[in-house]
């Protein structure tokens, strides 16, 4: 027992025996003296027994203690494959306690902020839990250290899936088999539907030689079988892009496609190929109905921008849905945060300026990924070509549509672009112009490319070259449309002050020729609509 005699620098309780040995443990680095613990200690101790995780294997964790830990972990590194691979690393998936897993990310470059910023990111997120319930978590940090100049960074293992993985699941699923399918057998021969054959054994396809209909006669054809949501399993996204490449390698030497899948981006171990195709596909996959996606969406804004209030930008997720993960536990997880900021400045906005000073000029909008999910919803009930004609004929009362077609007569967009600008032409701001503006001054993710403006000159009379691409001509149009109509929903002030910010932006760019021509376009785009009213 610990004797009850104040000291003046310490302060002495009594504790039970079978206590006593556990604070041992606990304080033992955190100036323990004899039978004696330091205020320091006790408070050490009891903000351990306060902290109730989430994640049972913690305790486990707590018992082995971190050098044990790290030990065991090098010794499983040795003999064991990455789980996954991203740009800031290798992740390891291991088995701690016989039965349980956890997640061991090995950096490529040792940083020591990124452990940091995840473990400010878990305690927002808990919080947040905590206080509205909401959804979104992040994996517990259970530790991080440096061995042989290579950091480590020991995590909770989430039993789920990526967005990324889903998304690729949904292109097999959608867009893949169903090419097979429609071609017939004269386009496999033998070897082809060997390799059709393991494919499907290979990811969780449980269908017996010769079940396959490549007619489409019959109402079970061998993809229309299965649940929608759950025809091919993916472990996790490693296993997710080799399937997806086994089946295009397939699609590939039968001819049913042209361009060779096995690509790699100079740089990184990323498949370009993919990432252009999943991305084609998207109003075509539906993954999530509209009350899921209302609720998904608004869970990570609140996250997010309580994230920004904090000053920490994930700077990885608004185009990239491999770091954001949808848990079995019906948890959203944000993981990787590898690229993670932590700025001398807070926003809650969810149309962030793309501030120059982070990373070398660029900075990713983590609020994209809503966008993200919004593209991979199903539509209601009602169909979407009228929502889209009742939001059309409600922008045609109200805005001046004859003074827009003249404008857009003077700088050769077509009257169709500008009826197909106006779908999109709602909630217009100077803002939010301006927000568009600076994605393209950093030339940010360019993830939806009919609204974007590629070629700025051709608005100010620039012939059109031959270097120019076709498709990005047509986006450029696409892009000028709307935010002519945009500019059209502004009030006279409201484009007053968009005048003033431009020339400001003028001013700060000065030498720098893309940068001007870009602003220079939405000057005078602002001054002809400035002028026709």
């Amino acid at each position: 027992m610990v004797e009850d005699q104040p000291t003046q620098n310490k302060l002495t309780v009594q504790v039970p025996d079978n206590l006593y040995e556990a604070m041992s443990q606990h304080t033992a680095n955190v100036s323990l003296l004899g039978k004696e613990f330091t205020q320091k200690a006790i408070q050490s101790f009891l903000d351990g027994m306060m902290h109730k995780s989430d994640v049972p294997v913690t305790n486990y964790i707590q018992e082995l203690g971190m050098k044990q830990l790290q030990k065991h972990i090098l010794q499983q590194l040795e003999k064991s494959q990455p789980y996954t691979s991203g740009t800031e690393g290798d992740t390891y998936r291991l088995k701690i306690n016989g039965k349980d897993y956890i997640i061991v990310k090995k950096r490529y470059h040792i940083s020591e902020k990124e452990h940091i910023f995840q473990e400010k990111a878990y305690k927002i997120a808990r919080e947040l839990s905590a206080e509205t319930g909401n959804i979104v978590a992040v994996p517990e940090l259970f530790s991080h250290f440096i061995d042989d100049s290579s950091e480590y960074i020991v995590m909770e293992y989430i039993q789920g899936k990526t967005l990324y993985a889903l998304i690729l699941e949904q292109l097999v699923t959608k867009i893949l088999l169903p090419l097979l399918e429609k071609s017939g057998r004269k386009m496999l021969d033998y070897s082809h539907d060997v390799r059709l054959q393991e494919f499907l054994t290979n990811y969780a396809f449980d269908i017996k030689q010769g079940d396959l209909d490549f007619n489409g006669t019959t109402s079970s054809s061998f993809y229309s079988r299965f649940e929608q949501s759950s025809r091919i399993h993916f472990s996790n996204d490693t296993n997710a892009e080799v399937g997806t490449l086994e089946l295009y390698n397939l699609l590939y030497d039968t001819g049913l496609i042209r361009e060779n899948p096995n690509q790699t981006a100079i740089g990184s171990g990323l498949n370009p190929f993919l990432a252009r195709e999943y991305k084609k596909y998207f109003s075509q996959f539906g993954l999530f109905q509209e009350g899921e996606s209302v609720e998904v969406r608004k869970n990570l804004r609140i996250f997010l921008q309580k994230l920004h209030e904090n000053k920490l930008y994930h700077r990885d997720i608004g185009g990239n849905p491999r770091n954001i993960m949808f848990g079995e536990n019906g948890k959203i997880y944000i993981i990787d945060f590898g690229k993670g900021t932590e700025t001398l400045f807070s926003s809650s906005s969810s149309e962030e300026i793309y501030h120059n000073q982070i990373h070398n000029g660029r900075y990713d909008n983590d609020m994209e990924i809503l966008d993200l999910i919004s593209n991979l919803t199903q539509p209601s009930e009602q169909l979407e070509t009228e929502k889209q004609r009742e939001k059309l004929k409600n922008l045609e009362d109200t805005l001046p549509m004859e003074q827009i077609y003249k404008v857009a007569e003077k700088l050769d967009i077509s009257n169709k672009s500008i009826k197909s600008a106006c779908h999109l032409g709602s909630g217009a701001s100077v803002k939010g112009i301006v927000a568009g503006l600076d994605r393209l001054l950093v030339k940010n993710n360019r993830i939806f490319a009919d609204e974007f403006i590629y070629y700025p000159k051709i608005l100010l009379a620039r012939r059109i070259t031959p270097s120019m691409q076709p498709e990005r001509i047509k986006s450029t149009y696409k892009g000028l449309a709307k935010l002519l109509v945009n500019l059209f929903i502004l009030s006279q002030e409201d484009l007053v002050e968009l005048r003033e910010l431009l020339t400001l932006k003028l001013e700060e760019n000065k030498g720098k020729g893309t940068r001007l021509s870009y602003i220079s376009t939405y000057i005078y785009l602002v001054q002809e609509v400035l002028d026709s009213k």
